[in-house]
């Protein structure tokens, strides 16, 4: 909403619009455990993850190429080893991830870092006032 007009160039106004520094996405209770809801924030999709009673906030946008990362599942890590004559999967303890659907990477929805690699996926701050859920723009998670 615009709520007051700059002068431009040639005197000109263009309306400026006030972007809230955080955005209501929901109660509390509609989001469910390990399921990513996808709002549009300003240009940008963003996934918002209930994981417990932790809330976690992704762009779905895989830093690999590209990928719809909210996609993907939202688990715990997994871990992958020898066994005798074949290879093993575990599931590790600690914070939970999101894997992309294209190549299974996995981000750690807390601050975005790949799991076992370099990239990172922007992360979101989310904080929950009154039952509702805001995610905070422009702000990384850390």
């Amino acid at each position: 909403m615009a709520d007051r007009t700059e002068p431009v160039d040639g005197g000109e106004t263009t309306p400026v619009v006030r972007v809230p520094e955080r955005v209501d996405v929901g109660e509390e209770n509609s989001f469910e455990h390990g399921v990513p809801k996808i709002f549009t924030i300003g240009s940008r999709e963003i996934g918002v993850v209930r994981w417990g009673e932790r809330f976690y906030a992704v762009r779905n946008h895989c830093p690999d190429q590209g990928g719809p990362l909210c996609a993907g599942a939202v688990r715990l890590p997994l871990a992958a080893g020898p066994s005798d004559d074949h290879v093993c999967l575990s599931i590790e303890e600690g914070p939970p991830v999101i894997a992309c659907p294209w190549h299974h990477y996995e981000f750690d929805l807390r601050n975005g870092h790949e799991v076992r690699g370099g990239r990172r996926a922007i992360t979101y701050q989310v904080d929950v006032v009154g039952g509702r859920v805001y995610v905070r723009r422009g702000t990384a998670a850390s």
